[in-house]
Parts: C-alpha cells; sequence; structure tokens
C-alpha cells in the first residue's frame, strides 16, 4: 500500500506540473533553455552541449523523472564588434509510470552588439537580442495506467481489462504544437578576473495548446530573470555569484548560489569549481526551500564536466528521504577564431 500511495502522489505532482517547463540545476549549464539570447556568449567559434537529469529514481526506481537535452551554437562576425548567431535545441522529459513525454526542439538566433570597449577588452559591455521559434509534443499512454473502477474490491486486485470508464478515444494521446520566445541579455567584462551579467526573457509567447485529453490547456508563459557575474579573488580563485527567478503561471523558482573556481583563467588549464545553490519554490503545499544543490563542475581545456546532486528539504523528503535528483552536463567549446571575431564573455 505504502508503494501506491507514492505513486499516487508523485503522479498526481507530475499531473499537475504538466503545463510547466522541466528544469536543471544546473542552469548556467542550459544557456539556450534560460534565454534565446543567450545563444552565442560564449568565447569561441561554435559550441555543443548535453544535459541528463534523473530525479526520485530513490521512489520510483526506473519509472523515475528523466530529462535529456542537447544544444549547438555558432557564431559569424558582422562588421567590426557584433556577431549573428544561430542555435538548434532539443529536449525530452518523461515522468513517472504513465510515460508521459515532452518533446521540444527549437532554433534559436541571436545578435550579439558590442556597446562600448576599452583597453584589451577590460571595460567592454554588449548587449545580446534573441529569438527562438519550435515545435512541442506532449503524448501519454493511457494502458500504462489503472482507473479506480478497474481496481477489484473483493479480490483487491487490478483488472486491466475491465473498463476504465474514461472517454478516451485512443491508448495513445498526442498533442503537437507551435513555440515561440524572446529575450534580452547584457553583460560587461570589468576586469580580466570579472564580470557581471544580467538577463530577462519570455518563453511560450503564444501560449499554446499542450492538453492530451482534447481540453483547451495551454502551456503557461514562462518569465525568466537571471543575473550574475565573476569576482576574481586574487591568484588563482574567483567567485562566480548567480542567481535565477522563473515564474510560470502561479508557479515559481529561485536558484540562488555561488561557485568558487580554482585555477588560472586561461585556455588548456584544467579547472575546478564546486558550488552550493539553493532552489525555493511555491507549489500546492506552500512556498518553502525545495533542496539544496551541491554542484562541481571540472575544465578541461575546450570540455566543461559538470556534476550535481539534489538533497531534497521540502515535505517529499520523508518519501524519498532526501534523495532528489542527480544532473550530469557536459559543454564543448571550439576557442578557434579569426582575430576580429574574438570577443570576452563571461563565465556561467
Amino acid at each position: 500500500m505504502s508503494r501506491l500511495l507514492h505513486i499516487v502522489l508523485v503522479t498526481f505532482v507530475a499531473w499537475n506540473l504538466s503545463a510547466q517547463d522541466p528544469h536543471f540545476s544546473q542552469y548556467y549549464f542550459t544557456p539556450l533553455e534560460i534565454n534565446p539570447a543567450l545563444t552565442g556568449i560564449f568565447e569561441g567559434k561554435y559550441r555543443a552541449s548535453m544535459s541528463y537529469r534523473d530525479q526520485w529514481s530513490s521512489l520510483l526506481g526506473t519509472e523515475s523523472f528523466r530529462t535529456l537535452r542537447a544544444s549547438a551554437d555558432i557564431k559569424w562576425g558582422m562588421g567590426k564588434s557584433d556577431f549573428l548567431v544561430l542555435g538548434m535545441t532539443l529536449l525530452g522529459d518523461e515522468v513517472g509510470e504513465s510515460k508521459y513525454r515532452q518533446t521540444l526542439g527549437h532554433m534559436t538566433v541571436s545578435y550579439i552588439m558590442k556597446l562600448s570597449q576599452k583597453k584589451y577588452g577590460t571595460g567592454s559591455q554588449y548587449l545580446s537580442g534573441g529569438l527562438k521559434v519550435g515545435v512541442g509534443m506532449n503524448n501519454t499512454n493511457w494502458s500504462n495506467l489503472w482507473f479506480g473502477r478497474q481496481y477489484d474490491i473483493a479480490n483487491q486486485t487490478i483488472n486491466t481489462s475491465a473498463p476504465n470508464g474514461e472517454n478516451f478515444t485512443d491508448d495513445l494521446q498526442t498533442e503537437t504544437y507551435p513555440d515561440i520566445g524572446v529575450g534580452l541579455f547584457w553583460y560587461a567584462i570589468t576586469s580580466k578576473t570579472s564580470s557581471i551579467y544580467a538577463g530577462f526573457a519570455i518563453d511560450h509567447i503564444n501560449k499554446p495548446i499542450i492538453s492530451v485529453v482534447n481540453s483547451n490547456t495551454a502551456l503557461y508563459q514562462k518569465w525568466t530573470f537571471n543575473v550574475g557575474g565573476e569576482l576574481g579573488l586574487g591568484g588563482l580563485h574567483g567567485l562566480m555569484p548567480s542567481l535565477l527567478f522563473a515564474k510560470q503561471g502561479p508557479s515559481r523558482q529561485i536558484n540562488v548560489g555561488s561557485q568558487i573556481r580554482f585555477n588560472k583563467r586561461a585556455w588548456g588549464d584544467v579547472a575546478l569549481r564546486i558550488g552550493l545553490f539553493g532552489r525555493y519554490v511555491n507549489t500546492f503545499d506552500g512556498g518553502h526551500l525545495d533542496a539544496i544543490i551541491l554542484t562541481s563542475t571540472w575544465e578541461m581545456g575546450r570540455f566543461d564536466l559538470g556534476l550535481s546532486y539534489d538533497v531534497t528539504t521540502s515535505s517529499l523528503q520523508s518519501f524519498n528521504s532526501r534523495k532528489g535528483a542527480f544532473e550530469i552536463s557536459l559543454t564543448y567549446v571550439n576557442a578557434e577564431y579569426q582575430r576580429r571575431q574574438k570577443v570576452s564573455c563571461p563565465k556561467f
């Protein structure tokens, strides 16, 4: 019975989040999902990135919530100091025993404009505007679920061949929809080891219909604001604080914390980042600190490998023993560019 209660609880949470976007704890490795204006904000010619998140495996085993994303972007110099950037991102999300799936594919474009420049790039300011256009698809297979009318009280068994009493035309229900988002991003390189940045984005401007039960359920617009920077601590160290605020319909989420970076700021060096973040959310049982996130990042030349683990601090800890989500990310940046195409960017 306890297993059944766990499944009911998680299914209820998943159903109520079906009109929300998947999220990543290592949001600094998912820039194109946060803001299309972050397309091209890196020091190099092109970038490729992948992330995988596994949530609540301690509770659901092989039926855990899994999210996989991949992205790539490439830029071209425009004039003396501006850039045109194209990107693409793919995301797939599967939740619970219902196998509810979300699949999203977007093309992104941004234009990065230099506002000011001082000697050796320090004091430079940039403004980027971005647009993303894509298609989403949601589907679920009702045959994976059983309903109250299929429960045999006398024998205390489930008869999936019995009528479920629901008005489903097919076992597999699918909904495809267009999706549009826009964003702005500003940053300044204040010194060789310091920078600041701020960005704002609106996703799902067209409020697409996403229901798989033939209703008019629309995907809420999402408003995202992120701010942060890097502060040189002298020698080989740096502090990298950041904050992400997202509002989508009645839901709000705040991720705030910092990483400490050890080693030199140079290509080809191996550097280590260690971070601690907190995630604050408002849910059906009120606002609270949802998780404490432990992060680490290895910078290995052109590759960044990130690992993180969410320690549950909400009321769900009584079900999952504080075991939240594991996440891994890998990013590759090609650093080859023409001299006139070189641009300084903040680290995330």
